[in-house]
């Protein structure tokens, strides 16, 4: 999957995310996890992960992994940091999308093939958006996932 920043996702549950996620980051400043609000997230909630971003060197721990992901791998990485789960290319590709929402501390799309476990490269887009407790050092990602979506030309 191949990072992108900040062009308009295809998938329109992702958009509207980004949509929801950009009026909580107005003012120049980015939204921390206390300014999202599971209420006004109901439609995304089962596509959202929530990742933490931890010391230097940096590493990531999945907090929250939406349930439309946890059916598709068939099984819950909640809680698990990103090297606990994954090796290799794998791993480092996703160190590479998750250091660079930090870096840039804006959206990243990414599309492209996922394997799971019951479903062999299945079309898949994903939005990476960072969040920030004190509004500037992101602390966090909030990223959607859609699986099955159609893949850029």
């Amino acid at each position: 999957m191949q990072p992108q920043t900040d062009p308009q996702p295809r998938s329109v549950t992702l958009r509207g995310l980004v949509d929801y996620w950009r009026t909580k980051s107005a003012g120049g400043t980015l939204p921390g996890r206390r300014d999202l609000d599971p209420m006004e997230m109901r439609a995304w909630l089962a596509h959202i992960l929530l990742v933490d971003v931890k010391g230097e060197p940096r590493r990531f721990r999945w907090r929250l992994v939406g349930t439309h992901l946890t059916e598709a791998v068939g099984h819950d990485s909640s809680g698990l940091w990103f090297e606990d789960v994954y090796e290799g290319a794998v791993l480092d590709r996703f160190l590479q999308i998750y250091n660079q929402v930090v870096d840039c501390r804006d959206v990243v799309r990414t599309a492209g093939l996922l394997y799971f476990p019951k479903h062999h490269d299945v079309p898949a887009e994903a939005v990476n958006m960072p969040l920030a407790s004190d509004g500037r050092n992101v602390d966090m990602v909030l990223t959607g996932l859609a699986i099955g979506v159609p893949l850029d030309d």
